[in-house]
């Protein structure tokens, strides 16, 4: 599923720690990792092309590893949407997304995953290998993606997925019926799943699940039905994605 990383950064690095954390998972996948720095024209005056790549990048063995690094010149947003094309997962330390306040800007992550073309990696402190995988999922086709994709990590990284549906209309047969869904979608994986239904507020509901639960990584679908209809563009993702307690991870 995950065949190319896609590790950007501007003027926010990512820790080093969360460096080990993506090498270790493109390591259980067998995948490649492009590690893209973006800087404007103005910090790079004398590069000509859009696009520079430096030499792949060696193993303490002296073998190429499955690792390069390159600089683009740019808008970062632009840049690393374009540069996407060439991965599966693009992958966005977050604080390369504040704005001039200095606090997350919920416009930029909009404009982010509805530009790029492929799944986004937001990640944020606290940096933790992926050891719980938490799904929201509500039955439509995008958080069935994501449900997909979320089941996948789990299967490779042995990690344990929760699959989380947040009933706003306090309906138990329509709960069950949709938990019943992810589940028989999940046979197919190799993994520890558990259904957890919630009554409530889904922004609410589902950050602080997340927080209770202590999990590594949230998965979203870019749209959806329900209380995700709109999810990139409403005051829903502003919510959970901005103030998450954990890497999100938005699938496309």
């Amino acid at each position: 599923m995950f065949r190319t990383f896609l590790v950007a950064n501007s003027i926010q690095a990512a820790p080093p720690q969360f460096d080990g954390v993506i090498q270790r998972v493109a390591e259980l996948y067998g995948s490649r990792v492009i590690r893209a720095t973006v800087r404007s024209p103005e910090q790079l005056p004398n590069v000509p092309a859009a696009e520079t790549t430096s030499p792949d990048e060696s193993n303490p063995d002296g073998k190429p590893s499955r690792a390069k690094s390159v600089i683009l010149a740019g808008d970062f947003l632009e840049s690393v949407c374009d540069k996407g094309h060439e991965a599966d997962a693009i992958v966005v330390w977050h604080d390369n997304l504040l704005g001039a306040d200095g606090k997350a800007s919920t416009e930029m992550i909009a404009d982010l995953v509805r530009q790029a073309p492929r799944p986004i990696w937001l990640a944020r402190e606290p940096i933790r290998f992926p050891e719980h995988i938490v799904v929201a999922y509500d039955g439509s086709a995008h958080s069935g993606r994501a449900l997909h994709m979320g089941a996948n990590l789990a299967e490779t990284l042995g990690a344990k997925l929760t699959v989380l549906n947040v009933d706003e209309s306090h309906d138990d047969v329509a709960q069950e019926l949709i938990l019943s869904r992810a589940a028989g979608y999940c046979e197919a994986y190799r993994i520890t799943m558990e259904r957890v239904g919630v009554f409530g507020t889904a922004a609410v509901a589902i950050r602080s699940f997340a927080e209770s639960s202590h999990c590594d990584l949230l998965v979203l679908g870019a749209a959806g039905v329900g209380y995700l209809r709109g999810l990139l563009f409403g005051s829903v993702t502003g919510q959970i994605i901005s103030s998450a307690p954990c890497s999100v991870l938005i699938a496309k």
